[in-house]
């Protein structure tokens, strides 16, 4: 029985590691490191004069940075009506980085730095949706797309929250109660974080860490190029532009999320009757065995019925066999071991075709035809179920 019951735990344990293991900025003063410097903007006339060429020039990539401002930090789909002075004004400062003419053409490369503050209130007088993070945090874990195309938000930290409202929400997918789960928000931070939180349990000695999240800016794939010599950067075909992406990093520990499940789900229950359950609520996706089918009696062929479901469910789910001692007896083994539903197979079977299956947690009892089970059973455990919640 002792090992039976090791047995047991280790399943879950391996379970708890699989589900673990599939749930997985800063600002720059630099103009160079933000969101309003645009780069690589080309211009090519026809020439009169190499003065009034330049100032063209200067005018049409003034005009072409904004736009591709506009398209890297909106979603606006139609063109903002701007003129070339109201244009001018938005400029901190534009430089030529190359610069070629002949008897009829000029071409000119120019960078341009934007005033941030000046944008912004732009933006805002135009009643535009913007972001001015297009690129600040990109997350290491694949849960998210990339803001453009997504949504628009105006706060620099908005990965690293949206990180922190994801892992929160997998963590009450398991169903063990939102009072159970609160935010520790670090005072002190690391010298490369801006950011970072602890997600903490209500163990029962009390509330401690069970992940942590962290914003960790671009200290750690610069540090990487530095001391490899690789270029660790992202090119964006859009913008024609490369950056260091951001790095939120989220860490769970697995000997803490099987602590979690384990004292949070073995529970002693005083029932109507006066009498003691015990009884193992783990997440059914997460139970060694998710069903038990259990012949109401040791003859007129109920066990034939019940070993002809157990064959068939087998195939789609890890099923369990037992028909020793009285039905409510085997109840009690199946709460023990966390098995969340109970077939019984009764003389009732036999007329209709029916079964009737038993909730671990509630004890109440529903009653549907043979055909319906394994639908039924599917729709309560399966992992898919789960992550449609998160």
């Amino acid at each position: 029985m002792i090992l039976k019951k090791l047995n047991l735990f280790f399943l879950i344990f391996i379970k708890i590691f699989y589900f673990t293991s599939l749930s997985f900025g800063s600002s720059n003063d630099d103009c160079r490191s933000s969101s309003f410097y645009i780069k690589n903007i080309s211009v090519d006339l026809t020439k009169s004069s190499i003065m009034k060429a330049r100032s063209e020039a200067e005018t049409k990539a003034k005009l072409v940075g904004f736009k591709r401002l506009i398209k890297r930090l909106t979603i606006r789909d139609k063109q903002i009506k701007i003129n070339n002075s109201e244009i001018s004004q938005l400029v901190n400062y534009l430089k030529i980085n190359k610069e070629a003419n002949s008897d009829k053409r000029y071409k000119a490369n120019f960078d341009i730095c934007f005033k941030r503050m000046s944008v912004i209130n732009f933006f805002r007088n135009k009643k535009i949706m913007y972001s001015e993070t297009y690129r600040e945090t990109i997350a290491v874990l694949p849960i998210f797309k990339g803001l453009r195309g997504v949504v628009i938000w105006d706060k620099n930290d908005v990965w690293y929250k949206k990180w922190k409202q994801a892992r929160m929400k997998w963590h009450l997918s398991l169903g063990m109660g939102e009072d159970n789960y609160r935010f520790h928000d670090h005072e002190k931070l690391a010298h490369y974080a801006d950011a970072a939180s602890d997600i903490e349990f209500k163990f029962p000695f009390g509330f401690k860490e069970l992940e942590g999240i962290h914003s960790r800016t671009d200290f750690d794939l610069k540090q990487h190029q530095e001391f490899s010599g690789k270029k660790l950067q992202y090119f964006d075909n859009e913008l024609n532009e490369s950056y260091t992406p951001y790095v939120v990093e989220t860490s769970i520990g697995l000997d803490r999320m099987f602590l979690a499940i384990i004292s949070n789900s073995l529970k002693e229950e005083i029932l109507e009757n006066n009498t003691t359950r015990t009884v193992l609520k783990i997440p059914p996706f997460l139970c060694p065995y998710k069903v038990a089918l259990l012949p109401l009696v040791k003859k007129d062929g109920l066990p034939q019925i019940a070993k002809d479901i157990y064959n068939t469910l087998k195939l789609e789910f890890n099923v369990t066999y037992d028909e020793k001692d009285a039905v409510g007896r085997r109840y009690r083994r199946q709460d023990a071991i966390g098995t969340p539903y109970c077939i019984t197979i009764d003389h009732q079977t036999k007329e209709d075709n029916s079964i009737t299956i038993r909730e671990r947690d509630s004890m109440k009892q529903v009653r549907i035809p043979l055909i319906e089970i394994k639908k039924y059973i599917t729709d309560k455990v399966s992992f898919n179920s789960i992550l449609s919640k998160i």
